[in-house]
């Protein structure tokens, strides 16, 4: 089978003319492939594409680095390294070895701070085969802190140590007024947490609210804090129960937070004044129970005080041989003093604060020490395992 070459009829094979277009077929070939045309190139919507957020925070370090180059605080030399020097040993990352000196055990033992004057160090007590050195390095406002002791091994007589909690002074005022803000705050949000029909206060309000109340009772005392209650109690919208059911939320969330929270004295103390702010309102009820949940608040604040109070204390004492005032011994103790009149012989630091290998150092720092001494080598050897 054939087709024409012009219009592409069929024909009989050896035909010379085509029956339907006239045209003179020359030759005989298969149908023409028809050709589909090539659709012109489209161009691919343009996709917007959205750059991934990152911090450069080598850049930022970086930049304040430079601003307290400029500012005039610390030493540019000391800036650009890390302030409490983690995880580096004393020897030899921090000081310059002694000839044959052999780092043999480190410990993180205790945390110096002075709150007045925003400092804070954290210390470290190494032993090598030739010295004991204890290292406390940080910062403070004016810029980076560092002290350090050092005594010959064999001259070490002795080892005093002492682990204790302290009562602090200045914390039992901040722990006071951080209660009474906290308090108010409670109070109000629990007066406001209904419709009074006239005020609906923000988050910042009702902080602005407390720290004035607070004010306020500090110069008028109990006159200002009848004020403050009547003022809510009085108006024409004061739903009383409504109060107590915020003050009971209130109330019992603060005692779950301070019962369920490990340790984080501040945080505990903080909920127990929104816990007794929120019971002081339910006092308006004036019935029984109202009262002991009130006066159970009331203890459970105070008891959150004290404990807020207690400061953890160390003082560790590495003794001599010598006479003490002709090579004074390595001593880490706080000040006894108030903030600039320190303790004679202490490191001005208000606060010295064990860590979690201060009893374990407390336990070892003698053996390894007796062991140096009397064995030599061999006890270099057995604490380096």
């Amino acid at each position: 089978m054939t087709f024409c070459t012009n219009c592409g009829a069929k024909l009989e094979d050896g035909a010379k003319f085509c029956t339907e277009c006239g045209t003179t077929q020359e030759s005989t070939t298969a149908a023409p492939t028809p050709t589909i045309p090539t659709p012109p190139p489209t161009t691919p919507s343009p996709t917007t594409y959205t750059a991934p957020i990152t911090i450069d925070t080598a850049a930022a370090m970086g930049f304040l680095e430079s601003l307290k180059n400029r500012m005039g605080i610390g030493e540019p030399e000391r800036n650009a390294g890390d302030a409490y020097e983690t995880g580096q040993q004393i020897v030899p990352s921090s000081i310059k070895p002694n000839d044959g000196e052999i780092p043999i055990k480190q410990y993180n033992v205790a945390v110096l701070r002075n709150l007045l004057r925003f400092e804070r160090s954290e210390g470290r007590l190494q032993i090598t085969n030739q010295r004991v050195i204890f290292r406390a390095a940080g910062r403070s406002i004016g810029g980076r802190t560092t002290m350090q002791q050092e005594f010959a091994l064999n001259e070490i007589a002795g080892l005093e140590a002492i682990r204790t909690y302290r009562f602090s002074g200045f914390h039992l005022f901040c722990g006071i007024l951080l209660t009474a803000i906290f308090a108010m705050i409670g109070a109000t949000i629990t007066l406001s947490g209904m419709d009074t029909g006239w005020w609906n206060p923000s988050a910042t309000e009702i902080l602005m609210m407390g720290i004035f109340a607070v004010i306020g009772i500090f110069f008028d005392g109990g006159d200002f804090l009848s004020f403050f209650f009547e003022e809510f109690f009085f108006l024409p919208n004061f739903d009383l129960g409504m109060a107590i059911l915020w003050g009971i939320i209130l109330g019992f969330g603060g005692w779950a937070a301070f019962f369920l929270l490990y340790k984080k004295f501040l945080l505990k103390l903080l909920l127990l004044g929104l816990s007794f702010g929120g019971f002081s309102v339910m006092l308006l009820a004036g019935n029984f129970l109202v009262v002991f949940l009130g006066l159970m608040s009331l203890v459970i604040t105070i008891f959150g005080i004290m404990l807020y109070c207690m400061r953890p204390d160390l003082e560790l004492v590495i003794k001599n041989k010598g006479a003490m005032e002709q090579s004074p011994p390595i001593s880490i103790r706080r000040s006894r003093g108030f903030w600039a009149w320190r303790q004679q012989g202490s490191q001005g630091f208000s606060e010295v604060m064990p860590t979690e290998q201060t009893e374990t150092a407390i336990r070892e720092l003698g053996a390894i020490i007796n062991d140096i001494q009397t064995l030599g080598d061999l006890g270099v050897e057995k604490w380096l395992k």
